[in-house]
């Protein structure tokens, strides 16, 4: 996805012709290169995709609605991994 933005920001045959058809086949559909002079600008907006499609998710899901604001640490017997057994 973040590649994707990448690339339409910066071709503007991609930004005014993708999805009309055969849009792929054209020479000048071609998508960012990802070298390493933009590979930070490249983790900001794959940080912002990702920020913005967990805050969606959240909204679709309720996810994160919870009861009690300031939750209790688990108990031994919560954990998945606990025996029974003290150490």
């Amino acid at each position: 996805m973040a590649r994707n933005l990448i690339s339409l920001e910066a071709n503007e045959y991609l930004r005014t012709n993708v999805g009309k058809d055969r849009w792929w086949e054209d020479e000048r559909a071609t998508f960012a290169k990802l070298e390493d002079e933009n590979e930070e600008y490249f983790a900001e907006v794959l940080e912002r995709c990702s920020a913005i499609s967990y805050d969606r998710w959240e909204k679709i899901t309720g996810a994160n609605k919870r009861k009690d604001s300031n939750p209790l640490p688990l108990q031994d017997k919560e954990y998945k991994s606990f025996s029974g057994k003290k150490s």
